[in-house]
């Protein structure tokens, strides 16, 4: 099991394809604390051979630098059988509504599957430049 891709953005859909709107920020501005972030997502493709279809664990983890969780999301990711080929891929679409950040600092995103993280994706809390 590897992971193809992932990142977050403002906006992602997977119906057929991936669509996403404002990928690779890692930096939010919040003018004031505690901030609320109206939608962030976090979009993840893993590949899989063959010998390893099946229903995975998957859950996302936002924390904090101190390592306390500020939202999480639990789910299942189904790799099915590609019958004529050695390898599969499951997308992994996950949206976090409404986000609160009580403080300013580091934060990360984190990507697990069946327990195992596959990806980690810091981003930062900061109030917004200074106007010049």
């Amino acid at each position: 099991m590897q992971l193809d891709f992932a990142f977050i953005c403002d906006y992602a859909d997977s119906t057929a394809k991936v669509v996403a709107i404002g990928i690779g920020f890692d930096q939010i501005h919040a003018p004031d604390l505690p901030a609320r972030h109206p939608r962030l997502c976090v979009v993840a493709r893993f590949r899989a051979h063959k010998t390893e279809i099946g229903q995975k664990q998957a859950r996302v983890v936002i924390m904090d630098a101190d390592g306390a969780e500020v939202a999480a999301v639990q789910g299942a990711v189904d790799f099915v059988d590609p019958a004529d080929r050695l390898e599969t891929t499951a997308t992994l679409v996950v949206n976090f509504d409404n986000l609160n950040f009580e403080h300013y600092g580091p934060y990360a995103t984190h990507v697990l599957l069946d327990g195992n993280e596959m990806h980690r994706m810091p981003f930062e809390v900061s109030q917004p430049p200074a106007a010049g």
